[in-house]
């Protein structure tokens, strides 16, 4: 069993300024973690959107990977599982990343590997098929898991 609980939005605290925000949101998520452990659940699971809309750019989010490393510092057994698209970021980048969260946690990382639909204009390219998608998603999988071994 696990537990999958969004991140703060614009919406949840109008008032508050943005990096107040996000302080909050990182100890939120920290509390849930730990509740989540102590109810003997097997990881927590953190999504991501590579979408922004450009009313909101304001509001990105907390990298859920960064943020997985806060939860690490935090916890103690629970499986702390991110989300990272293999369609823009590079296969080093992911792994150093990956393997960063498995040492910063002592083991218990796990990667929700996806391909992204949207979001390349944000990294300056055009949409591509999903056959495009899976295919270098296998590629870059593949280097990861290999760059992975050689860290």
């Amino acid at each position: 069993m696990s537990l999958n609980n969004r991140q703060i939005t614009q919406n949840d605290s109008q008032n508050q300024a943005p990096m107040v925000k996000c302080q909050s949101a990182i100890h939120e998520q920290i509390s849930l973690a730990q509740r989540a452990e102590a109810a003997k659940l097997d990881f927590v699971f953190k999504p991501d959107s590579l979408f922004v809309h450009p009313a909101m750019v304001y509001v990105l989010g907390v990298d859920p990977t960064l943020l997985l490393t806060m939860v690490a510092e935090n916890t103690k057994k629970i499986g702390l599982v991110t989300t990272a698209s293999t369609s823009f970021y590079p296969p080093y980048v992911l792994a150093k990343q990956l393997q960063s969260l498995h040492w910063i946690s002592n083991g218990r990382a796990g990667w929700n590997i996806v391909t992204s639909i949207d979001g390349a204009e944000n990294f300056g390219q055009v949409r591509t098929s999903s056959e495009e998608r899976y295919a270098k998603a296998a590629e870059c999988s593949e280097v990861v898991r290999n760059y992975g071994k050689a860290i």
